[in-house]
């Protein structure tokens, strides 16, 4: 289940992946996932058209900055059934503030950075709950690197590398602040 397009990436083909090994799954996406899996041509069940079920074994949610996401009621209702679970940790920032959505902790976290595992680790989470991922968007990207690189074969093209990233206040404002910590500047000079 997600909300959040940075979770949503870890949707990319996992339904043919699990129907590979005859397991029956469903992505249940709500809010921006919607749009973003749609762009990538990701099956999905509207999470407006779901209605709860016991019928799930494992049940996985991405984290979100939307305090107020249906996806983390629809978690919270799955918990209570003791259903096997595990949460999507697809960023280290605002750990605190993504989990206080939750009534009870899940059984796994999936992450696919070191900060998350340490900030988890620190919350006295166990590290046998803690599964490390290649986040499949860059599973995605490694894999139709040469359809990307045929796109750009005139040699004489100068490389430029350009990063954009899209503003957000986050859970914690303060974490989203440049800092010291920053390797890359821009052009202007906004924090």
């Amino acid at each position: 289940m997600v909300e959040d397009p940075g979770a949503a990436n870890f949707c990319f083909g996992l339904k043919k992946e699990m129907g590979k090994k005859n397991i029956n799954s469903d992505i249940i996406a709500a809010g921006f996932s919607k749009k973003y899996l749609k762009i990538y041509n990701q099956s999905f069940k509207n999470f407006e058209d779901f209605e709860i079920s016991n019928t799930y074994d494992f049940v996985i949610c991405g984290t979100s900055e939307n305090r107020n996401s249906k996806i983390n009621n629809l978690f919270n209702q799955y918990l209570k059934k003791k259903v096997l679970t595990a949460l999507i940790i697809d960023a280290p920032t605002c750990l605190n503030e993504r989990l206080e959505c939750f009534e009870d902790l899940p059984d796994y976290f999936f992450v696919f950075d070191k900060e998350s595992q340490k900030s988890l680790e620190e919350m006295a989470i166990n590290k046998e709950k803690i599964i490390n991922l290649l986040n499949p968007k860059f599973e995605w990207i490694l894999k139709n690197k040469n359809k990307l690189k045929n796109k750009n074969k005139d040699k004489n093209k100068i490389k430029k590398i350009i990063f954009c990233s899209e503003l957000s206040s986050g859970l914690n404002k303060n974490i989203f602040l440049k800092n010291k910590k920053y390797s890359m500047n821009g052009f202007s000079n906004s924090k």
